[in-house]
């Protein structure tokens, strides 16, 4: 009897002991790491000392577009594709532009302009993109699909 309730206190010391290893990998900005498909999640405007949620607002961004596919691409290219609610007739045609990461600074090239966005709040899943111009300051959180 008291083999039997020494074998049970080893085995559930060894249970107790043995915790599963932590499958937390970092994941730094870089090239490589941003490329895939993502939403916008988040779409926030500061302007005037206000706060409009322009994602939310239908005035801004109509329902067809709020589920929209972003995909930033390996060979440079940045895409969007329509999401499930198509707009009639469809705002999206593929190719938005060229990007590129520098640091923290993503650029998208179209064919009339060039923004640039700083990175923050980073991760494997999502990322904010922060820009700054005349009309206010913006705030966007794209989130891997």
């Amino acid at each position: 009897m008291k083999k039997l309730f020494l074998f049970s206190i080893l085995v559930s010391m060894i249970f107790i002991s043995c915790k599963k290893s932590s499958n937390n990998t970092s994941c730094s900005l870089s090239s490589s790491s941003i490329v895939g498909n993502y939403k916008i999640t988040s779409y926030m405007m500061t302007s005037g000392g206000q706060t409009i949620d322009m994602l939310s607002d239908t005035n801004y961004t109509p329902l067809c577009q709020r589920d929209n596919i972003y995909s930033i691409n390996s060979n440079g290219i940045f895409s969007e594709a329509e999401g499930a609610i198509s707009c009639d007739p469809p705002t999206t045609g593929g190719t938005i532009g060229n990007w590129s990461l520098s640091g923290n600074n993503f650029t998208i090239v179209d064919s009339t302009s060039t923004e640039v966005f700083a990175i923050s709040d980073y991760s494997c899943a999502s990322f904010k993109l922060n820009m700054a111009n005349s009309t206010g300051s913006f705030s966007i959180t794209m989130t891997k699909q």
